[in-house]
């Protein structure tokens, strides 16, 4: 009869070995791997995935400048606006002042005394004083007054 294999505790690993084989120096209580795993660094650092969340951060990025163009354009807009309106104002002021000019001009004509007396004549039919005439009031006697 063949001689036995000689038993081994059994671990998770222990079962994928062939038969009769154990780790050697191995304690039958502690189990030790098979094969080491070694990390080596790499020679350039992977490249960083962006880390969840990453989208707001990138509105946000992205949303900060397109508020602060948006802001500028709208102050801009209310300046061209001011600034039209500024005009037209300006240029209502200068029409003002012609037309206020003019009727000056007509008001100090009309109220020449030339202009005057020949409307007078040929409107109103009247004809200049030919002598003026003064009336003499004698002072009021002081008896008269004191008795009022």
């Amino acid at each position: 009869m063949p001689a036995a294999a000689p038993r081994t505790q059994e671990t998770p690993r222990s079962r994928h070995r062939p038969a009769g084989t154990s780790a050697v120096g191995a304690d039958p209580r502690r189990f030790e791997p098979r094969f080491r795993v070694v990390q080596r660094k790499s020679p350039a650092p992977a490249p960083r995935r962006p880390p969840t969340g990453s989208v707001s951060r990138i509105f946000a990025l992205a949303g900060i400048p397109a508020l602060l163009l948006l802001a500028y354009v709208l102050f801009w807009t209310l300046n061209m606006r001011g600034a039209y309106y500024r005009d037209q104002l300006q240029a209502q002021i200068k029409a003002l002042r012609v037309e206020r000019m003019d009727l000056e001009a007509e008001k100090r004509r009309r109220q020449s005394p030339g202009q005057n007396l020949a409307r007078a004549k040929a409107e109103l039919g009247m004809v200049p004083a030919r002598e003026r005439e003064f009336a003499r009031v004698s002072p009021p006697a002081s008896g008269r007054l004191a008795s009022r």
